[in-house]
């Protein structure tokens, strides 16, 4: 990380001036003594004292994961690594590896990050077991956002654009209904959407029916 990203980054928590520790209307948005140690420049070393997972159904059939780190100052972080039909798998997974990121001292993204890579390098740790460590990943740079006072992507070296393009589904149906919602689509500001042009072949669990059916 860059020099100068938001003061002098040592543990998680230092910083140079007040400035950020409450909310336009004066609310503290952390502890009242973390926020004293950070402003007189003491040290503060926080600990990261549990992972919680939560599962929620916004979407039909759509589960999404979501990580939530808990530290000893009361400071939390949010990531998520949603898998849909892994999602009871990655649910393990993070019970499996969360001894090893309690204790820790959550400043320290790079080195937990690379502790739960490299312990499980015989589990194909590019697939399985990144996506179990992006939903921590996520929520350490949550804490420092949070604890610095900036968003995470100052963080990460400023921001590079001030909206981001987003793309939908048609609904699945006739080739009619396909083009209906496509249209509606459009008309709600979508610029693109993305669609499976062939049939499912098969459900989850279903018979299998070969690629002609």
């Amino acid at each position: 990380m860059g020099a100068g990203a938001a003061g002098d980054i040592e543990g998680v928590g230092r910083k140079n001036s007040c400035s950020n520790a409450t909310d336009p209307h004066g609310a503290a948005i952390m502890p009242r003594h973390l926020i004293k140690a950070l402003c007189s420049k003491e040290s503060v070393q926080m600990k990261i004292t549990d992972v919680k997972t939560y599962v929620t159904m916004l979407v039909n059939r759509r589960a999404w994961l979501f990580v939530e780190v808990e530290t000893d100052e009361g400071v939390t972080g949010l990531g998520e690594c949603t898998g849909y039909l892994s999602n009871p798998h990655l649910l393990g997974g993070i019970e499996a590896v969360k001894h090893l990121v309690i204790g820790e001292d959550p400043a320290n993204i790079e080195e937990i990050w690379q502790k739960i890579f490299h312990l499980h390098s015989d589990l194909n740790p590019r697939g399985y077991v990144s996506h179990l460590i992006s939903a921590i990943d996520i929520a350490l740079w949550d804490i420092k956002g949070k604890v610095l006072g900036v968003p995470i992507y100052q963080l990460l070296g400023g921001p590079v654009r001030t909206h981001v393009p987003l793309y939908t589904h048609p609904a699945i149906g006739t080739l009619d209904e396909v083009v209906a919602s496509a249209v509606r689509m459009e008309n709600e500001g979508f610029q693109a959407t993305k669609i499976d042009p062939f049939a499912k072949q098969a459900h989850a669990g279903g018979e299998f029916r070969g690629a002609d059916k």
